[in-house]
C-alpha cells in the first residue's frame, strides 16, 4: 500500500477506483463550508512510494461528468512526509 498513514478529513467519505486509468477518487458527504452538498471528483496516479498527483472539480453529488480526463495545471503533487 501506497501513503496515506498522516492523512484525514474528518467526516469526508471517499471512494477510490484502483481499476480506473487514470484511477478515479471521489470525496463526498462535506457537512459546511463552501463544498457543503458538493463532492470532489478527481484523478489521481502514483508517482512512486512517496508522492501522487491529483487533479479534483467539484461538482453535485452524483454528477461526476465533472471529473477531469487528464491532469491539468491545477492539479496537486502530494509528498509523504516522514
Amino acid at each position: 500500500a501506497s501513503g496515506g498513514e498522516r492523512f484525514a478529513l474528518d467526516g469526508v467519505e471517499w471512494k477510490l477506483d484502483r481499476e480506473a486509468v487514470p484511477m478515479t477518487l471521489d470525496l463526498t458527504r462535506f457537512d459546511h463550508g463552501p463544498l457543503a452538498g458538493m463532492a470532489l471528483y478527481g484523478i489521481l496516479e502514483f508517482l512512486g512510494d512517496d508522492s501522487l498527483r491529483v487533479d479534483l472539480e467539484a461538482g453535485p453529488m452524483g454528477q461526476d461528468r465533472v471529473r477531469p480526463t487528464d491532469f491539468t495545471e491545477s492539479r496537486a503533487v502530494l509528498h509523504r512526509v516522514r
